[in-house]
């Protein structure tokens, strides 16, 4: 995780599973107010579980709060299929 002019930066990598959980957690506990925006690096991400949704769920609910969009940057196929499936919504894009 990163922060450059008010925006984050949370790049993800391999798989986000059960086992990431508690850096996942760590993550969204460290959006604060006065964010400009957040951005999920995700291009690294080759398979997503539902502890994944829950992840992007918890952060999509903790900008809302702070008031700040979020963007999903470099979605892959498997963890986009999976979040068609939930209908998962990000406001702020989704991009591949």
């Amino acid at each position: 995780m990163s922060r450059h002019g008010g925006v984050v930066r949370i790049d993800l990598r391999g798989e986000i599973d059960l086992c990431a959980r508690p850096e996942l957690a760590w993550a969204v506990a460290r959006v604060r107010s006065g964010e400009v925006a957040v951005r999920v690096d995700m291009a690294d991400v080759g398979f997503m579980d539902t502890s994944g949704v829950g992840f992007l769920w918890s952060l999509r609910e903790r900008c809302r709060a702070v008031g700040a969009p979020l963007y999903l940057i470099g979605v892959g196929a498997q963890p986009r299929r999976l979040l068609d499936l939930v209908g998962f919504p990000v406001p702020g894009g989704l991009r591949a």
